[in-house]
């Protein structure tokens, strides 16, 4: 892949100003798992575009994406394929993976979250503070290819007519990061 910025520091101030843009395109991303944990569970080629600056606080700004990929014993899905028996969740093949993002001292934020798979999609934001607690709304939208694989969720299946292949369930995780509440919200489905 390639990685290309620009750096411009300002030393007649104190403290030193400090402005870059850096463009990814086309980057292994599982290949950067020792700057980033996350990054072992994920495949893909990532792209991307961030800004950072350190006036009049440290921020980092961008959006980013993946294409081509998979998410493997990703923890949120892997919670949801042992709650609710969907093997498949184990490891998610997708088309497209994107977010934009801000991080800074004061939070992590993900917004426009969009997961395009086969089986499963996903939209919403999802945001974590200074404190460490976890705020967000997704919607998360299961074929019924996928469902069917459920016990849980077969019954469910009999009461949609076979053209509506996606089920929407809205949803939010919230509390601290580390123990985080998972609440269904009202949905279509």
């Amino acid at each position: 892949g390639l990685l290309d910025g620009r750096v411009r520091l300002d030393p007649t101030r104190l403290p030193m100003r400090m402005t870059a843009a850096i463009t990814q395109e086309d980057v292994n991303a599982y290949k950067l798992d020792a700057l980033l944990v996350h990054f072992a569970k994920v495949s893909g080629r990532l792209s991307g575009k961030f800004n950072v600056n350190n006036d009049p606080h440290f921020t980092i700004r961008g959006g980013l994406y993946l294409t081509k990929g998979y998410l493997n014993d990703y923890e949120f899905f892997k919670w949801l394929a042992e709650r609710f028996r969907l093997p498949s969740l184990r490891k998610v093949d997708f088309h497209r993976l994107s977010t934009n993002f801000t991080v800074n001292m004061q939070e992590v934020v993900l917004e426009n979250i969009l997961l395009d798979s086969p089986h499963v999609h996903i939209k919403g934001f999802f945001n974590v503070n200074k404190d460490s607690f976890v705020s967000s709304n997704l919607a998360l939208a299961f074929s019924k290819t996928l469902l069917h694989e459920s016990p849980k969720f077969r019954p469910i299946l009999k009461i949609f007519d076979q053209d509506t292949p996606f089920l929407i369930f809205d949803f939010q995780l919230s509390g601290k990061l580390h123990a985080i509440n998972f609440q269904w919200l009202p949905s279509p489905h």
